[in-house]
């Protein structure tokens, strides 16, 4: 009782430091538009942090759980981020002023945040940390030939697909597997079209390998086919859920708890490398190639910049308040649900097939023409917005809240080991709903991820193995 009492201050203290902090921290020298938009995200930080804190008091915290990344992200990014870019003077996107538009933002933003924690607590039982934590229930599945023989053929699909259409985008194997250290880049527009999908294979198909193939060699070296091919295209968000998956899936189905040293280790493993792609990024875009990139610069800093960069993509939703609907009306879904729907029919057959109208055509408007030129995406609130206004973020949000509790359940429940890898793929991948608002490659990536799973339900039946009491 005590020490569940002392954890609670713990994290009072803290809340109210990091407040304190940033109040202390606010410039003299502030415009009075600035400073009223520095004291509505300070405010908005109370609020959004100690609504969570609330819910997390009444219902207890989980490092794995979904709303650990959804909310933990999106209030990082659209309450502290921005004090600190106002902090350093950080306030323009690639030199266009998108700051008008921080206070009603912000407003949507709180709003957003307000309907996802309302409806994923409803439930008011207490989140489980693991499997057996309540169910002391431990469910195997039945393998057998079919079963392992669909492993590894989505594994091995998966991985030649990703490795093709790196060879298709210039890369040479000597490139690919020295890091760009040796061989060469010939920067090419080739790749495999709506195929590329089929490497979102590699993640699911990797964990059931991992957990019933006692060979570990030919899972491995797939392994390292595919984190190279990654590293080399500088694709991070699927690198992150191959890293991450693995390790969830792990204390997910033991119901460990995670050692705070691990967890300090293995982000600032990821945040290396992480900081490293970002740090290659443009090289590689512009065709240099990643041995071109200047190593000397390459610091901490870096590495802070490079989470920097993904955080500050709250500015793409200030500048789309301004623009939409006062100069543009909202684009209805032409992103979300008809270029989603189209996406995966190849070009070679409909050779006119529509592009997205918010990167193809608005983003210059509203984010300016410097956000084209930098590739800068936007986070998954702006998408909403634009796409159907503050109606659109209420109803997109509430939805994400739903699916997320339902996906706390897989845990949470008594379920098969299929319910545990499709938990652990989807955690990682909610940081890439969240700062990523592209609903075309999005619901591809989940639909092509959840297919091994789905097939590998049909083949077996699932049988309880062991049950403790």
């Amino acid at each position: 009782m005590n020490k569940h009492f002392s954890k609670r201050n713990i994290v009072i203290f803290v809340y109210a430091i990091l407040g304190l902090i940033l109040l202390y921290f606010m410039p003299s020298n502030l415009s009075d538009e600035m400073l009223r938009n520095y004291i509505v995200l300070l405010i908005s930080y109370f609020v959004v942090f100690g609504l969570w804190i609330y819910f997390i008091f009444k219902q207890g915290f989980y490092l794995f759980e979904p709303a650990t990344m959804i909310v933990g992200i999106t209030a990082i990014s659209f309450s502290i981020e921005p004090i600190i870019s106002i902090i350093t003077n950080d306030t323009e996107l690639a030199g266009f002023n998108v700051f008008d538009g921080c206070i009603k933002a912000t407003m949507v933003y709180m709003l957003a945040m307000f309907l996802f924690l309302i409806i994923y607590y409803m439930n008011k039982k207490p989140v489980q940390e693991g499997l057996h934590k309540g169910n002391n229930v431990i469910f195997e599945i039945s393998k057998s030939k079919q079963f392992m023989a669909c492993a590894y053929l989505f594994a091995i699909v998966g991985t030649s697909v990703l490795i093709i259409d790196t060879f298709l985008s210039g890369y040479n194997i000597q490139y690919i597997f020295s890091l760009g250290l040796k061989g060469h880049l010939d920067q090419s527009e080739s790749s495999l079209g709506a195929l590329i999908n089929l490497q979102y294979w590699i993640a699911p198909s990797f964990l059931y390998l991992d957990q019933y193939e006692k060979r570990k060699w030919p899972v491995m070296t797939l392994r390292i086919i595919a984190l190279f091919s990654l590293l080399t295209k500088t694709t991070r968000w699927y690198l992150v859920v191959l890293l991450i998956s693995p390790i969830v899936y792990k204390y997910v189905i033991t119901g460990k708890k995670i050692k705070t040293r691990k967890i300090i280790i293995a982000s600032l493993i990821i945040a290396f490398i992480i900081g490293a792609m970002q740090f290659t990024r443009g090289n590689v875009r512009d065709g240099a190639g990643i041995a071109s990139a200047d190593w000397s610069s390459f610091s901490l800093l870096t590495i802070w910049k490079a989470f920097a960069t993904n955080l500050d993509l709250y500015k793409t939703l200030y500048g789309a308040v301004i623009y939409f609907p006062e100069k543009h009306f909202y684009t209805l879904g032409q992103q979300m649900i008809y270029l989603t729907a189209v996406t995966c029919i190849p070009r070679s057959i409909w050779p006119g097939k529509p592009t997205s109208i918010i990167d193809g055509e608005l983003k210059q408007y509203f984010l300016g023409s410097g956000a084209v030129t930098g590739h800068w995406a936007y986070a998954q609130l702006t998408e909403y917005y634009i796409e159907f206004g503050i109606l659109g973020v209420v109803c997109c949000m509430s939805l994400m809240a739903l699916w997320c509790r339902n996906l706390k359940k897989k845990y949470t429940r008594k379920k098969n080991n299929h319910s545990i890898i499709y938990y652990s793929l989807m955690f990682p991948f909610l940081m890439q709903l969240v700062i990523r608002g592209y609903a075309p490659i999005n619901f591809w990536a989940y639909i092509f991820m959840v297919m091994p799973i789905l097939v590998q339900k049909k083949i077996n039946k699932c049988t309880i193995i062991h049950e403790t009491k």
